[in-house]
């Protein structure tokens, strides 16, 4: 059977004196500017073992989505790169409840203070990119982004997967219908798309030469008139010395023909008499 000690009221008030004063000793140590350094320190420490931790588990995502698309095709880069950082952590003075005295206020004028210290760790990071190498338009650029997929509930925001978008040059969308997961696919989807850039590209070129065949028959029909046009999306604009503007449409057509079409006419109505103009045309005999 054991036995229940039972302390005096004396012992008591000793043991509970100690217990003061060790906690009055914690909270000394709470004000202190070693545990203020040493906390802080480490704080900031620990956020960039996690940012490193983070980084290297999306190098270890780009790495095997690389190795699924270079087994379908050998146009793909990865390029990694490592960025080493020196974090400079700036320690200030603290005051009797342990906190950072930043700045000084003297008169309503605040004044930010220089750190007391400054400690250096060093950390990391990377840069990730899966680049399409194959032959594409020049200054074009596609790479593969991997898109998180997360878990279909309210209550879960879990990632339980990741699937590739095709991202680059001309392209906006974030459409879930781009997300793929086969690498077949993403392959397939980049030679869809740079075939279709290279077909507007050769369109673009055509339209080109097209206005310039349009434009330089003009020039010759209307010589007299070269100094006085503008000629933009097919549409010629010519102003006449009194005012009056033409505008009117230049376009081939199925033989190849250049064709004007009927002009639209518009008058400076401060410099023209309706009237007259009226009487004039009405006298014109349309047909002889």
């Amino acid at each position: 059977m054991s036995q229940t000690m039972k302390l005096s009221a004396e012992e008591i008030a000793l043991i509970e004196e100690r217990r003061a004063e060790e906690q009055a000793k914690h909270n000394e140590l709470l004000k202190s500017y070693d545990y203020y350094k040493g906390n802080k320190v480490h704080a900031e420490a620990e956020r960039y073992i996690n940012r490193e931790k983070v980084s290297e588990e999306k190098k270890e995502l780009y790495e095997s989505l690389f190795n699924k698309l270079i087994h379908v095709s050998n146009d793909f880069r990865f390029d990694c790169n490592k960025i080493v950082e020196v974090i400079k952590i700036e320690l200030f003075n603290i005051d009797e409840h342990g906190s950072e005295i930043r700045y000084s206020d003297i008169d309503g004028e605040r004044e930010w203070l220089t750190p007391n210290e400054i400690v250096e760790i060093d950390t990391y990071s990377y840069t990730f990119k899966i680049v399409y190498t194959g032959t594409v338009p020049e200054g074009h650029e596609y790479y593969i982004q991997p898109i998180e997929q997360y878990a279909m509930s309210r209550w879960n925001n879990r990632i339980i997967g990741y699937k590739m978008l095709v991202r680059g040059t001309n392209i906006d969308s974030y459409s879930k219908k781009g997300q793929m997961t086969n690498p077949r696919n993403v392959h397939t989807k980049i030679i869809e798309i740079v075939a279709n850039e290279f077909a507007q590209i050769e369109y673009k070129r055509l339209e080109v030469l097209k206005n310039k065949r349009i434009e330089d028959h003009f020039k010759i029909k209307f010589s007299k008139y070269v100094n006085n046009y503008s000629f933009e999306n097919n549409i010629f604009t010519v102003t006449l010395d009194n005012g009056i503007i033409l505008e009117f449409q230049g376009y081939q057509n199925h033989l190849v023909d250049v064709i004007f079409s009927t002009p639209k006419v518009k008058f400076p109505y401060n410099k023209i008499d309706i009237n007259n103009l009226l009487e004039g045309l009405d006298s014109v005999k349309v047909g002889e």
